[in-house]
Parts: structure tokens; C-alpha cells; sequence
């Protein structure tokens, strides 16, 4: 998540997850925003119904790990987050990505 004070200065708003059930509040939040228009970034088991509910779930293959059940909701695998990033700026990478 991005921090508060960050996110004030570039005109993000932000939620925080609070403890507890944290699976279900990423999930509802993308649900909210409207899934159509959402792409998930994450890594954990906690990530994946957020993964997979969003137009597009990337999950990333940091130092720490991933969970299977991440790298299994994804639409994309990553290798970090600023790839993840990139590929919004790249958006014919992205397409090739998910070419079946």
C-alpha cells in the first residue's frame, strides 16, 4: 500500500487494510472500484481472491517468495514490482504477456 503522507503528495487516495481477514477487504476493494477497471499487484496468499478478481492480476516473484495460490489467480508473473509497473507503460509487452 502506498503511505499516507506519499500518497497525499501525489494526489493518491489511499486505503489502509486493516488486521484481519485481510484476504477478504483486497478483495472487496477491487470488487468495489469495479473490477473492469482495476490491476492487482501482489505476492501473497492474502493476494490471490484480489488477484483474481481484478481485470488484471500480476503477481510478483519477489526475494521473499510467492504464494502458490497467487501465482495460480494471476493473469501474469513479474519478477518484481517495478516490471509489474512497466509493463502499464508498455503496453505492447503487456498484450504479448497475455497472448494465449
Amino acid at each position: 500500500m502506498v503511505s499516507c503522507c506519499l500518497a497525499s503528495q501525489i494526489g493518491v487516495d489511499w486505503t489502509r487494510v486493516t488486521a484481519g481477514q485481510e484476504a477478504e477487504q483486497k478483495e472487496r476493494f477491487v470488487r468495489d472500484l469495479g473490477v473492469e477497471s482495476v490491476i492487482a499487484i501482489g505476492n501473497g496468499a492474502n493476494d490471490a481472491g484480489m488477484l483474481a478478481a481484478a481485470g488484471l492480476g500480476i503477481a510478483v516473484l519477489g526475494e521473499e517468495g510467492t504464494a502458490v495460490s497467487a501465482l495460480l489467480a494471476a493473469d501474469i508473473v513479474s519478477r518484481t514490482i517495478s516490471e509489474a509497473l512497466d509493463l502499464m507503460l508498455t503496453p505492447k509487452r503487456l498484450l504479448a504477456s497475455l497472448r494465449h
